[in-house]
């Protein structure tokens, strides 16, 4: 990964991923082990800034950097990319437990339901059940984990876009 783009990147280190408090918006631990992910204290505010869901002018703005350097960040940064993940988890797990006990709450409230005595009141009930597995398969968090496999998956992506361009450019598409 070349630095040449972003010369905010410059001095950044490599320490190990660890496990860090949940909270909304988790600030990194500083009792890291020595092999985690360090970011610069620009990245570290643009991950927090992106996860309060400003966007990358502002963020450019706020940190007096172009947005270039942002969009870098958040596309190219395999570290970058790997931390704003790991944050996003913290909060989707710091959660977890509340959407646990809504949902809970959610299927007693269908039972009731489901013994009304509105037929269609039961019918309507009957037919959400049934698509309810659909909704949990997309709940789940399936985003990479890992600056390696993130960095994969976009050279797979971009293998994918080429092997396109090629085909269409000879004919076969």
């Amino acid at each position: 990964m070349s630095n040449e783009l972003v010369p905010e990147d410059q001095n950044r280190q490599k320490i190990e991923p660890t496990a860090r408090s949940s909270g909304e918006f988790a600030k990194p631990d500083k009792t890291r082990q020595s092999n985690a992910i360090i970011l610069e204290p620009k990245q570290e505010k643009a991950v927090e800034l992106m996860l309060a869901g400003i966007s990358d002018t502002e963020i450019a703005k706020k940190l007096k950097v172009t947005r270039q350097t942002v969009n870098y960040w958040r596309n190219q940064d395999f570290d970058f990319i790997y931390e704003l993940q790991m944050r996003r988890n913290q909060i989707w797990e710091g959660h977890r437990d509340e959407l646990i006990d809504l949902y809970q709450m959610a299927v007693e409230e269908i039972k009731k339901s489901l013994k009304s005595k509105d037929p269609k009141i039961r019918l309507q009930v009957a037919m959400q059940i049934v698509r309810l597995p659909a909704l949990q398969e997309n709940l789940k968090n399936k985003a990479p984990t890992d600056p390696k496999t993130i960095e994969a998956e976009r050279y797979q992506s971009a293998l994918h876009i080429a092997l396109d361009e090629v085909t269409t450019e000879l004919g076969y598409k």
